[in-house]
């Protein structure tokens, strides 16, 4: 690792990027602090382009630490970036590269560590890996869990009280050659990392297409994506109030409204025609006693059946925690999933129906499997299931199909019934666009993933709420969301219809040669069908691809909440907060 830092060229590339900032930024007098410094190539870098700054850095390895101290000359210390050994308000500039997006780093923490450590008006530099759905065998040899947009990282700034100055992506040019290498060529399991030895003409080139990029972004050209996100913040000077939130839901608070302490469940249930469900569902997890406490979170999403007025006193008549937080419109079951997860609280978070077929009393089992084994999720799957034949057939389908097209565990079966650990749940709630898949968004967070066998009733009353219709849109929401394998398929009847056709070429120059007359109107109509047909298969994955990719840009939105009704164990005189409905990311 030592020798690809020192040499290779995206290092060097990013080396280069750091002092162009840190020279153009005004910040106080004071040393900087280079956060997860590997083994000292930046702190070498800046030793020799800034003499007599003073540099410390900071590595959790302590022989890397050791490394980096001796080949840079700074003050390099071995700790956690969620608990630097540094006073308060010491430094001037904090770097921070590829840190945050570790598996092992509490972000939250780090971040307010580094905003702690620095001066007022102090500059945070940070890179980040770029674009979620570029999550590849390479982040999971280098443990890399998060992956980040502009947007994201502008938030992700803000809500830690810093002041973005410039978020941008870079390594914009080369980001075909990245997609190409990582989602193509080195797309299995035992993929190696790409972060190795390159022929010294390629790296040479490779390093003169990132300095021909910094060259356009000098003149002011913005890049729409590239391989990774660099972000310029300062931590506030004069400290400024946090902004009041824009848009807030109507709110009513069942008590007193200071923040309330995390919990160790958190449970989601999506609500949609579950008015004669959702109250006997309720009791029984209010009686639950799981370590930590609990808590619920109803979501209802659009349910056309009186379900809000029965939520609300639920609300209001809560023994435990419970809020609830209704959607404007039906968004479908997994948009409903991603307005609860970003409403918990609870260090795990299960998310189940609410129609019963899950009994209640299988959550505590649940949540202590994925609680004391240590895993990040764990999934249910039934000795039998009390579904109609034609939904069973419809799960089994979207299992074959998310077996071959995401990277998930053979044979793990999906489920909405799901216990996840609190990383699992923030970094899948990040997700803005308008077309959720959760099950594919743990995917691309997390391998760390169990299951356990748990009862399976049949439904207390009604029939399903999933449709054929809404089977078939979760379907392409698995595929187009979470694999390019349907593009490829398209490119690859594209070949083959072209082989095809130079066969019935050949035969029919031979048959022309051979024969007075060659057979013709039947021969032709069929390829000429069998031909078209294949084109607009390939035209409508194509579509479906390019009209999601408009709706997303346009804001289609993921969600919107009209209104939270939230309470604390229901003690206390109701106090109402009118404001604006809140659109939830992706609007």
């Amino acid at each position: 690792m030592d020798s690809a830092e020192e040499a290779m060229w995206w290092y060097r590339a990013l080396r280069n990027r750091i002092e162009a900032t840190l020279r153009a930024r005004p910040m106080p007098a004071g040393p900087w602090l280079d956060v997860g410094c590997g083994t000292g190539g930046l702190l070498r870098h800046l030793a020799t382009a800034f003499p007599g700054q003073a540099l410390h850095g900071l590595e959790y390895n302590p022989r890397a630490a050791q490394r980096a101290a001796a080949k840079s000359g700074a003050a390099v210390a071995a700790g956690d970036a969620a608990a630097l050994p540094f006073p308060d308000s010491c430094f001037a500039a904090v770097t921070a590269l590829d840190v945050l997006c570790h598996a092992a780093v509490d972000q939250p923490r780090a971040l307010a560590e580094m905003r702690r450590v620095l001066q007022p008006g102090g500059l945070l530099v940070l890179n980040l890996p770029a674009l979620r759905w570029l999550h590849s065998a390479h982040d999971r040899r280098v443990h890399n869990a998060r992956r980040y947009t502009t947007r994201e990282a502008q938030e992700m700034l803000a809500q830690a009280g810093f002041t973005p100055i410039q978020v941008g992506y870079w390594n914009s040019l080369l980001l075909p050659l990245m997609v190409a290498q990582r989602k193509l060529l080195a797309r299995g399991e035992d993929a190696a990392s790409d972060v190795a030895p390159f022929p010294p003409w390629l790296d040479a080139l490779l390093f003169r297409a990132t300095e021909a990029e910094a060259a356009l972004a000098h003149r002011g050209m913005a890049f729409p994506a590239g391989g990774s996100v660099l972000a310029v913040a300062a931590r506030t000077w004069p400290e400024a109030a946090s902004p009041a939130p824009q848009r807030a839901p109507r709110m009513t608070f069942l008590s007193p409204t200071e923040p309330a302490p995390s919990v160790g469940l958190s449970i989601v249930v999506p609500v949609y025609r579950g008015a004669d469900t959702v109250g006997h569902l309720v009791e029984a997890l209010s009686a639950l006693k799981p370590a930590g406490g609990i808590e619920i979170v109803l979501v209802n999403d659009g349910s056309p059946d009186n379900s809000g007025d029965v939520c609300r006193a639920l609300a209001a008549s809560a023994t435990v925690p419970l809020t609830y937080v209704e959607h404007a419109r039906n968004f479908g079951e997994h948009n409903a999933v991603m307005t609860g997860l970003r409403h918990v609280r609870g260090r795990y978070v299960i998310t189940m129906d609410d129609d019963l077929q899950n009994p209640p009393e299988e959550v505590v089992r649940l949540y202590d499997h994925a609680r004391l084994g240590g895993w990040d999720v764990v999934y249910t799957r039934y000795a039998e299931k009390k579904h109609a034949v034609w939904r069973n057939l419809g799960s089994r389908f979207a299992n074959w199909v998310a077996d071959q097209l995401m990277d998930k565990p053979k044979g793990l079966y999906l489920c909405s019934f799901r216990c996840m650990s609190a990383l699992v749940a923030q970094e899948v709630a990040r997700y803005s666009g308008p077309y959720p898949y959760v099950d594919g968004l743990i995917m691309q967070v997390t391998q760390r993933i169990d299951s356990i066998e748990v009862k399976h009733f049949a439904r207390v009353q009604g029939r399903s709420n999933y449709t054929l219709r809404r089977l078939i849109r979760l379907w392409l929401n698995l595929a187009t969301n979470f694999s390019l394998l349907p593009l490829r398929m398209a490119m690859f009847a594209g070949v083959g219809m072209g082989l095809l056709g130079m066969v019935g070429a050949v035969f029919t120059i031979i048959e022309a040669l051979t024969k007075d007359t060659p057979s013709g109107w039947a021969s032709m109509m069929t390829v000429m069908l069998l031909l078209a047909g294949v084109q607009f298969l390939i035209l409508g994955v194509l579509g479906e691809y390019v009209g999601r990719a408009f709706l997303s840009a346009n804001g289609k939105p993921q969600g919107v909440v009209r209104e939270v009704v939230a309470t604390r164990a229901a003690r206390g005189e109701a106090i109402m907060h009118e404001a604006q409905p809140q659109q939830a990311p992706g609007a």
